[in-house]
């Protein structure tokens, strides 16, 4: 029986071969918004209704006045994100053992593309907005409204900031519970704010009694997200994306009608070769965009990371 070896050169095609490093891979907060289906334009409008409330009937043969429908615009703006790799023509032979690493190439590009939903969701609810009144094309800037911040101060008993004790996370709900952007839907169904914090206030929330008494048992396992959704009545989302300044990150809680995630493009990948260099080519390409469709329903919480709530 002939003795068979593999040979130097014979190059790994599978897992063994380059591997990702740890990082976000799928998007965690452009899910949780009402959807703008097939968007087109470098601007899609957002036109709604005031809330129009009834008259009192006072007398038997009274006429009804006419009123006019007041209408107001909101816009949402287009981002184009767009990346592309390559590798020279030579590449396969200079690696050795290895393959180039085209799969997993793609796949960072991916997980590239999910992570820019999440950074073009957040500055699209919580930064600067595009506004106008209805029939008009014409927009001016509005910036997130003082009146739906949070301070940093609220929940501290004393004096000074803050982290996220539940009494500036009630505080917010209560907010939207006043606009009516907390509760029942059209539908019927129940619908739970949406609150996206970083793994600090996540930590800070899980640390506090009037959480951990209720939730850890006999064994002491830790607080999963699920059992966190269930005390405080709100989805979860945990994102390092949210935007900091300093020791300072802004946490947001928002009613998912109240705000909307557009994608003109999916993400498309192209793989080619270049006819100049002879080398591979992996592009990337996708459009995407998000805007506070009213304000009612979402809110700013300012929280301070170097501090830890009482428990």
């Amino acid at each position: 029986m002939s003795d068979m070896s593999i040979p130097d050169h014979w190059q790994t095609k599978y897992a063994d071969t380059f591997q990702s490093r740890l990082q976000q891979r799928k998007t965690r907060l452009a899910q949780f918004a009402t959807i703008k289906q097939n968007p087109y334009g470098k601007v899609c409008f957002l036109d709604q209704i005031e809330a129009i409330e009834l008259d009192q009937k006072t007398s038997r043969h009274e006429k009804s006045q006419m009123t006019e429908v007041v209408t107001n615009r909101r816009a949402m703006t287009a981002k184009t994100f767009t990346k592309m790799v390559g590798f020279d023509e030579d590449d396969d032979i200079k690696l050795g053992t290895q393959s180039v690493p085209m799969p997993q190439a793609a796949q960072e590009l991916m997980s590239g593309g999910q992570r820019a939903m999440d950074q073009t969701f957040i500055d699209g609810i919580g930064g600067t907005n595009q506004v106008g009144t209805g029939g008009s094309d014409l927009l001016t800037t509005e910036a997130f409204p003082s009146a739906n911040q949070i301070a940093v101060t609220v929940g501290n008993s004393g004096s000074g900031n803050s982290n996220l004790p539940l009494e500036k996370l009630y505080s917010a709900v209560e907010d939207l519970m006043v606009d009516e952007a907390f509760g029942e839907t059209l539908d019927g169904e129940f619908d739970m704010p949406c609150l996206a914090i970083s793994p600090s206030q996540y930590v800070d929330l899980i640390r506090q009694d009037r959480i951990a008494s209720n939730d850890y048992n006999g064994n002491n396992n830790a607080i999963v997200i699920a059992r966190l959704e269930k005390v405080l009545n709100c989805k979860i989302l945990v994102s390092n994306k949210l935007t900091k300044t300093g020791n300072i990150r802004e946490v947001l809680i928002w009613n998912k009608n109240s705000v909307q995630f557009g994608l003109w493009k999916k993400q498309t990948s192209r793989l080619f070769f270049d006819e100049e260099s002879g080398g591979l080519r992996n592009r990337v390409h996708m459009m995407c965009g998000a805007a506070r469709t009213e304000n009612k329903g979402i809110r700013k919480l300012f929280c301070d990371e170097t501090i830890k709530s009482s428990a």
